[in-house]
């Protein structure tokens, strides 16, 4: 169960990457490297698009906007599968972020009219530091550190109150939570998510399996059913269900 879930999350980090602009500041090769990053990315080419990124690195090593560099090379790694290294990018990208106090609060340093988003008028960095707390829980949970993870959704969540992706950050968290036990607080990102997206089955899923681990079968069943009339083809809600009913059964 934990390779499909996995998955799940997996599918909802590809639908968020963004790419944010160039290497401003940097030498003109270090921006065309970055573009060319892009370019390999987006054609799947991982591995060649952290050689270019890297480059970009290397050529302009005191960058202004290399928070965004070492943000995209940590995704090509994610997408590799490399998650110590994404992590470490996206450390990388969080100290340099301008504004970005250690305690995690953010003091906007930097404003123009290229980094607002209207409506509504949100900081385009406060985007950025969403997709990058996001994706490095993401990263913690694939390397099994489910309270590292739990901390980053809830700092995405802090940034990403318009954002259409909070039911995912919601869901990954009841996931770690999941992991550690914390079966109430499962429970409750479980219904977070359902109460923006009320036909998100792997979250009614997640709720049963949570219900049932506290041993309230009937809260679990209830749930479970939800899942599966969302999604009646999906086998592992079906066997929920079956394993469900027969334990009430008995």
């Amino acid at each position: 169960m934990k390779n499909n879930r996995s998955l799940i999350i997996l599918f909802f980090v590809v639908g968020g990457l963004l790419f944010y602009g160039c290497a401003g500041g940097g030498k003109k090769y270090a921006n065309d490297f970055f573009n060319q990053g892009v370019v390999w990315f987006q054609k799947g080419e991982y591995d060649r698009a952290i050689d270019d990124f890297t480059k970009a690195l290397e050529m302009a090593p005191e960058g202004r906007e290399n928070y965004v560099i070492y943000y995209n090379r940590g995704v090509a790694f994610y997408k590799n599968r490399n998650y110590d290294r994404a992590i470490q990018d996206f450390d990388t990208s969080l100290r340099l972020t301008p504004g970005l106090m250690k305690t995690g609060k953010y003091k906007p340093t930097i404003y123009d009219s290229s980094m607002e988003i209207k409506p509504p008028a949100t900081p385009k960095i406060e985007y950025e530091l969403f997709n990058v707390y996001k994706i490095r829980g993401d990263a913690w949970f694939y390397n099994e550190g489910y309270k590292q993870a739990i901390n980053d959704y809830s700092m995405a969540l802090k940034y990403g109150e318009q954002r259409k992706e909070l039911p995912s950050v919601y869901e990954n968290r009841g996931w770690a939570k999941f992991e550690l036990d914390d079966f109430d607080g499962a429970i409750e990102d479980f219904s977070s998510t359902l109460s923006i997206n009320s036909r998100s089955a792997q979250a009614y899923f997640g709720r049963a399996r949570a219900w049932a681990e506290k041993g309230d079968i009937n809260m679990a069943l209830r749930d479970a059913w939800m899942a599966n009339k969302l999604k009646p083809d999906n086998r592992e809600y079906d066997d929920l269900v079956f394993d469900l009913r027969s334990i009430r059964e008995r």
